[in-house]
């Protein structure tokens, strides 16, 4: 159970055999699209730039600057080209007439169809319940038909007075596939709430097993880094030269 990441998995059980039928991770504050692919730009970079259409490229694509071999596609926009703060903004804004006596809101959106935009991930705190009803919506319609294959849906428990927003995507969430299932597909299984611990329940990799994995994946990243000569400051044979 997540905000921006809400992961599923609709798992079939015949006899001892387990098969993944879907999964996914998804990212309620980006109207339910994946998680996988909501903040990368179409080369799997990371995005840093946002265009008027909404798509995002990464800092290679957007400023031509390292650019990666997958990429496909070049921005029609370069980025801006300085701060986001008032007075820079107006100095881009110099032929729009209302540019002296606009806000800053207002300037962002008269620059950012001519710029690609600074982006940055939404933040989860004080999102509007709304949103993410409305997000939970569109993103059932293309995964509903899968869900009603299932008999039995599990939901990840959530804690009423220490995560109370939790608490409720949680029943937003078990109201919407009830109610939708029920309606389009006359799905008459069932739904049950399951405490957070039974995730890794049965797995058979103990804490210390788990411990011990950190460790060696640890160990293969300092292999793998790059030695460097310390600093001369940090040698025991370091000594500072006396001052005329």
């Amino acid at each position: 159970m997540g905000i921006r990441n809400l992961a599923y998995c609709l798992m079939r059980h015949v006899g001892t055999t387990w098969t993944i039928l879907a999964w996914d991770n998804v990212d309620l504050l980006e109207g339910g699209a994946s998680a996988q692919d909501s903040n990368k730009c179409a080369c799997g970079g990371s995005a840093k730039w946002n265009d008027p259409s909404g798509v995002r490229w990464c800092a290679g694509c957007a400023t031509g600057v390292r650019r990666k071999k997958t990429a496909t596609v070049r921005p029609a926009l370069s980025v801006l080209p300085c701060g986001v703060t008032v007075k820079d903004l107006r100095a881009l804004a110099v032929d729009w007439p209302d540019a002296k006596k606009a806000k800053k809101e207002d300037l962002v959106a008269y620059v950012s169809t001519r710029y690609l935009m600074p982006w940055k991930p939404k933040k989860a705190m004080g999102v509007s319940l709304t949103i993410l009803l409305r997000a939970m919506d569109t993103w059932l319609n293309s995964v509903l038909p899968t869900f009603a294959s299932a008999s039995l849906i599990r939901l990840e428990n959530q804690p009423a007075m220490s995560n109370p927003t939790m608490k409720s995507v949680q029943i937003m969430l078990f109201t919407l596939l009830s109610h939708r299932l029920a309606r389009e597909h006359g799905w008459t299984g069932a739904i049950e709430f399951v405490h957070a611990g039974t995730k890794t329940k049965g797995a058979t990799a103990t804490a210390a097993e788990g411990l011990r994995r950190a460790a060696l994946a640890a160990a293969a990243s300092r292999r793998c880094a790059p030695r460097r000569s310390p600093a001369p400051w940090l040698r025991p044979d370091y000594t500072v030269a006396p001052r005329d």
